[in-house]
């Protein structure tokens, strides 16, 4: 049967991020304006404006995005910076009021959600940075209210995609250091490395800042996978340009929408009945096919002709990986024969999430379909991982990651799509 037709993001990171670009991308990728700006009006910002500007960087065409706030200068290349909560710094805006304001906001799910994850992991990789609680951290004034509008302006632009899938590009870095409320860092910022962790990046050598904590935060909640871009069908493409000329790429972010072509997914069930093989063989020959590409393996106790007692083997591959599998197979157990059969599945839509839990980061799988709530299940690996290093049982830590996903995404446990 057809599998359903997969719409995916690419993020092209180019030059880098910000959440200028991100803006500027996103609008020029078809997102409407009034879309971002509807929920900005439902926030207590003062006042401020959306400027939009088609411009060019190295001969492509796409938008400058400024957000314009009413007493204040423009804002700084590095805008989106979090600091700490700091004597000299009592003007900054603490990110439990700002979490407080997009509450109070009552924004759509699933944006308020996803606004919330985007600071969260802000002010969490701040609260790494400066061993803090992320509850105490504070947002500059201008820098906060900045990121506000591009973050959320961002997250409902994102969300009117529509995508089942995020595949982002390996993301570049500058080198140098970057002035800020605590004086001279390093590039790129502590944050933004603390933030991109799971994700791939690469070093240009370019003097300056790429990737700003805002860009970088960003990046990070809406990616499922880093990599490639995957095969795909394009319907739109967006540039959102930065202010910085670089002297060897264009000064852009890049994003692709599209669809994935519908394919038939050909699969075969393969089956063999062994009565005279030695049990222990059996999780070594399962594993190795795993690792092949098998799907699935799994076996089953049979009673055979004249009361044997034996094991079914089941493998569920591929079409095209049939032979392999069966020379496996045939070279590492005792049968004389297998059966195949060509089957056909329908399956839920599937997406990783990392979690920062409080034990630490762990992947999440969410599995969804049409009219059902969707399945979360922490990735067992991370689980176990986690326990080992907190010497806690693997029950206390899934539950426990449970647990804190259910506090801190509600969303992900109410009704199905529709």
């Amino acid at each position: 049967m057809n599998q359903p037709k997969e719409r995916i993001l690419f993020v092209d990171c180019i030059a880098g991020a910000s959440g200028n670009m991100w803006l500027g991308a996103l609008l020029h990728a078809g997102v409407p304006r009034e879309v971002m700006e509807r929920p900005l009006k439902k926030m207590d910002l003062g006042q401020w404006a959306l400027s939009l500007e088609s411009a060019a960087k190295n001969g492509i065409t796409g938008i400058y995005a400024t957000v314009n706030l009413e007493g204040e200068d423009q804002h700084p290349s590095h805008h989106g910076h979090p600091h700490g909560a700091d004597p000299d710094h009592e003007h900054g805006i603490p990110y439990k009021d700002i979490r407080a304001a997009v509450e109070h906001a009552e924004l759509a799910e699933p944006l308020s959600t996803l606004v919330l994850q985007v600071f969260d992991t802000l002010a969490r990789a701040e609260g790494e940075i400066h061993g803090m609680n992320p509850e105490n951290v504070h947002f500059h004034e201008v820098g906060g209210r900045d990121a506000i509008v591009d973050i959320i302006g961002s997250c409902a632009g994102f969300l009117h995609l529509h995508v089942d899938r995020v595949v982002v590009s390996p993301v570049p870095h500058g080198r140098g250091v970057v002035q800020c409320a605590h004086g001279a860092i390093p590039i790129p910022a502590p944050a933004t490395q603390s933030i991109l962790k799971g994700l791939q990046t690469v070093g240009t050598g370019l003097e300056g800042e790429m990737v700003t904590p805002t860009g970088a935060a960003l990046l990070k909640t809406f990616a499922q996978e880093s990599g490639h871009m995957p095969p795909m069908v394009v319907e739109s493409i967006g540039y959102g340009l930065g202010t910085r000329n670089w002297p060897d790429r264009p000064n852009v972010l890049r994003l692709v929408v599209g669809e994935s072509q519908a394919k038939e997914e050909k699969l075969v069930v393969m089956e063999t009945n062994i009565d005279d093989m030695n049990p222990e063989w059996f999780e070594p020959l399962a594993e190795s096919l795993r690792e092949m590409g098998a799907l699935d393996v799994w076996s089953t106790p049979i009673q055979m002709k004249k009361g044997r007692l034996a094991t079914q083997l089941s493998v569920l591959v591929p079409q095209d990986l049939q032979p392999a599998i069966s020379t496996r197979i045939f070279r590492d157990s005792t049968t004389l024969g297998v059966r195949v059969y060509p089957i056909s599945r329908e399956t839920r839509s599937r997406r990783i999430i990392t979690f920062e839990s409080s034990l630490g980061s762990c992947r999440i799988k969410i599995a969804e379909s049409e009219g059902a709530p969707p399945l979360l299940t922490p990735e067992f690996d991370d689980c176990l991982a986690l326990s080992k290093t907190h010497q806690i049982p693997i029950r206390v830590v899934s539950s426990t990651v449970m647990e804190e996903v259910k506090i801190q995404h509600p969303s992900f446990f109410h009704g199905g799509n529709s």
